[in-house]
């Protein structure tokens, strides 16, 4: 599914790193989910909001890719993880039509958890450092899936970490929705 044409596009411009090293992560000081959400709500462009959410998936995941959705494809914008260089996130596209993780959160609008073995989902798997609860969660923006975050094992309890995803998701699809309403020329 694409967004059409007429919107602006729903990513941040490529200018911007598409890796955040653990290191400079480690630097950061832990923001709190609702200090994340309340800079997500707070956001004027999709570049704040997508920097807000990047910073704490960073420090609450070992790993992470954001996917933008794209003609049948997901491609990879923004990440983080051990084995992760800008690069490579940026040289990562996994169709939407063969199983995935990306594509169960994609196709079924919801978090997945699991997706059939493959040669795709172990490349995804490889990438994440092989973790062993990774999770995907679509953001959607106009009743169409404009993103799909990936993440790896979370940082301390997992229960309390997927809990955190599915809010942060709420909260940028509805700050990107925002943020396409409000660019829309006035009729």
């Amino acid at each position: 599914m694409t967004v059409p044409e007429r919107t602006a596009p729903l990513v941040p411009s490529r200018t911007q790193s598409n890796v955040v090293g653990r290191s400079a992560l480690s630097a950061l000081a832990a923001v709190s989910l609702e200090e994340t959400i309340e800079a997500i709500d707070g956001a004027n462009t999709r570049d704040e909001a997508t920097a807000a959410l990047m910073k704490h998936v960073g420090v609450r995941f070992e790993s992470s890719l954001l996917f933008t959705i794209k003609e049948g494809a997901a491609l990879g914008f923004r990440g983080h993880g051990a084995g992760l260089t800008a690069e490579a996130v940026t040289a990562v596209t996994i169709p939407l039509s063969v199983p995935s993780l990306v594509k169960a959160a994609f196709s079924a609008k919801a978090t997945a958890t699991s997706a059939p073995p493959g040669a795709i989902q172990g490349r995804l798997l490889k990438l994440l450092g092989d973790p062993s609860r990774p999770r995907s969660t679509p953001i959607v923006v106009g009743g169409r899936v404009a993103c799909v975050l990936v993440v790896g094992d979370a940082t301390g309890d997992p229960h309390q970490a997927a809990t955190e995803l599915d809010r942060l998701a709420e909260a940028i699809s509805l700050t990107y929705t925002r943020i396409v309403r409000e660019s829309k020329p006035k009729r």
